[in-house]
């Protein structure tokens, strides 16, 4: 009897041992999944070629988080090619950067574990300049780097949970918000202890508003976003997601609540009917990261332990087949033209080719077959393909909603003389977003009304879209803007004023 008990025992340790690492193996999968995606997007076949084609443009706009992940994976490259190219965009920017610009910066030179004194000096200087943002981020990068100021920690620490809404959650403008309330238990992770009263209000209003699929929605939309940062502030406090029943609904995890978004290609959505978008592709690759981590028993995302054994990762030139508008066309010709040919021999089987009711159904098929082969067939990636992306300038844009980023700064190649609508026009066929707007008959100039389903006073009588062009917003209309090489241009939901 004992040794069936024991044979029964380590039956079930060898196969919960297996479902371990079968769980790891799948994370390292989605992990290489993304970033392979990445690297086709950018056309380029290994990671040192990835860094210098699709993120040194990037640098000091936002790449560093892609830079960090990479490097995170393990992966080969030239980092510190693209800390000394962010250093030059720093010098170039005259100190007009943002301070949670100047803060991701230090999170890469933390994690590459360069410029010590001047992640010390953004840690001074920007946490908590600009709002709860630049202090969670200030915070986040002053833990990274194991700064060693008690009373910063304390100061800031006490402000940032002075910010908690009564529900438990933190925002930027007062609407709770599970972006932000994951990443504020992202700082306070470290202090759990000292802070747990705050974190455990935290941690109930995410259970609370956590949906049946398992995904979290920011102004109720359920998205990636969200749910990958919840994903994240789980890990840094050691809370399993896989079985903590706060945090698993009608069956559905955090992770299954992100993974709704996925795309076959390796990319993610930001919800499930809208295209696949870099934001959010970026952001599930960071809560993979943090699994992983968290899985092998390591400090939360962006503690870093040091130099890792790197590999090189290569993509495949090759390029899968995919169905095509032609393709489409050919196989509903064929298919009238069997149908035709089955129904003559049926007829012919029959005895009835001689009724002139018999040629009705004929004629239909013939006219159906002329207006296909005059019609114009496209697939939904052609249909959003058709739109020129090549240019001969270098142009960057973002959109910002009502206290959710759209779209991060991304890179949009124009040709000189095109405007800031036309790069709009671009980027929202680019990423499937809708674009709703009128012109003045008499001016030519177009108003911008909406981007992506969110329109002008759904959030008050003074709300809507406005454009920025390098930090100023212009006084023309965005037809009228001729954009320039190197031109940032942000498109900014305002609800009564420029936030």
């Amino acid at each position: 009897m004992k040794k069936n008990i024991f044979s029964l025992i380590i039956f079930f340790i060898v196969i919960s041992q297996s479902f371990v690492v079968y769980g790891a193996d799948n994370i390292k999968d989605k992990k290489e999944k993304i970033i392979t995606y990445q690297m086709k997007q950018a056309n380029v076949s290994d990671t040192e070629e990835y860094l210098d084609i699709g993120l040194m443009p990037l640098a000091a706009k936002g790449g560093e988080w892609m830079v960090i992940y990479l490097h995170e994976c393990g992966y080969a490259a030239d980092y510190e090619k693209y800390i000394e190219e962010a250093d030059r965009q720093i010098e170039m920017s005259g100190g007009d950067l943002k301070p949670t610009d100047y803060e991701r910066i230090g999170l890469l030179k933390s994690c590459l574990s360069v410029d010590r004194d001047w992640i010390n000096e953004q840690i001074i200087e920007n946490t908590g300049a600009d709002g709860i943002m630049s202090l969670i981020y200030g915070l986040i990068l002053a833990e990274s780097a194991n700064y060693e100021d008690a009373a910063f920690f304390d100061a800031n620490l006490k402000r940032l949970v002075s910010m908690q809404l009564p529900e438990g959650a933190f925002s930027i403008s007062q609407i709770p918000d599970p972006d932000v309330t994951a990443m504020a238990l992202l700082c306070l992770a470290p202090f759990k202890e000292k802070y747990a009263d705050c974190i455990e209000k935290a941690l109930l209003y995410l259970s609370n508003t956590q949906r049946e699929s398992g995904a979290y929605s920011s102004f109720g939309v359920e998205n990636a976003e969200s749910t990958a940062q919840v994903l994240i502030a789980l890990c840094a406090l050691k809370i399993d997601y896989k079985t903590d029943l706060r945090f698993i609904k009608e069956g559905n995890t955090v992770l299954d609540g992100m993974e709704l978004f996925e795309d076959e290609s390796g990319g993610f959505k930001h919800s499930l009917d809208t295209a696949v978008n870099k934001m959010s592709t970026i952001q599930a690759l960071s809560a993979y990261v943090a699994i992983d981590k968290f899985e092998n028993g390591n400090e939360a995302l962006y503690q870093f332990s040091g130099e890792k054994d790197k590999k090189e990762l290569t993509v495949s030139a090759a390029t899968d087949r995919k169905m095509t508008g032609k393709g489409i066309k050919i196989i509903v010709l064929s298919a009238l033209a069997a149908s035709a040919f089955i129904y003559i021999i049926i007829m012919l089987i029959l005895g009835r080719m001689k009724s002139i009711s018999t040629y009705i159904p004929l004629t239909v098929i013939l006219l159906l077959f002329v207006y296909v082969g005059m019609s114009h067939f496209q697939t939904r990636e052609e249909y959003y393909s058709a739109t020129e992306y090549n240019g001969d300038m270098e142009t960057y844009v973002s959109i910002r909603g009502y206290n959710a980023s759209y779209l991060s700064e991304t890179r949009v190649l124009m040709n000189e003389g095109e405007s800031v609508f036309e790069q709009l026009k671009k980027i929202t066929s680019m990423q499937r977003y809708n674009l709703d707007y009128s012109e003045n008959p008499l001016t030519n100039d177009i108003y911008v009304r909406g981007i992506n389903g969110l329109a002008e006073f759904m959030h008050g009588s003074m709300s809507g879209w406005i454009y920025k062009v390098n930090g100023k917003a212009p006084d023309i209309s965005c037809s009228s803007y001729k954009l320039q090489d190197g031109d940032v241009v942000e498109w900014i939901y305002t609800v009564g004023g420029d936030r």
